[in-house]
C-alpha cells in the first residue's frame, strides 16, 4: 500500500508497513503514529489508493490524525485487506 502523508506545507510519501489488524481477510485496521511538529492549528491527514484513504483526494479521506503530546500524530483507519 502506498500512502501520502500531507499537510498544507509538507508532503512525504511512504511505503512503511504500519501495524495491521486484519479481520477475516476483508478489512484491516491500520494504526498510525507519526512524529511531526506542525504549527498550531494545522492538521495531518493521510491519503492513499483506497476509498478510506480518499483515493488520493485529501478532502475525501477518513484518515485524519489527532495530535498527542510530544508532537506525535495518531489515528487508525480500516482499509481493504490485501
Amino acid at each position: 500500500m502506498r500512502l501520502l502523508i500531507r499537510t498544507s506545507r509538507i508532503v512525504a510519501s511512504s511505503r512503511h508497513r504500519a501495524p495491521l489488524h486484519c479481520v477475516a481477510s476483508q478489512r484491516c485496521k491500520v494504526d498510525f503514529k507519526v512524529p511531526l511538529h506542525l504549527d498550531y492549528g494545522r492538521k495531518l491527514t493521510l491519503v492513499g489508493d483506497c476509498a478510506p484513504l480518499g483515493t488520493w483526494e485529501p478532502s475525501s479521506t477518513s484518515a485524519i490524525l489527532a495530535w498527542t503530546e510530544g508532537d506525535v500524530w495518531q489515528g487508525s483507519v480500516e482499509v481493504p485487506a490485501g
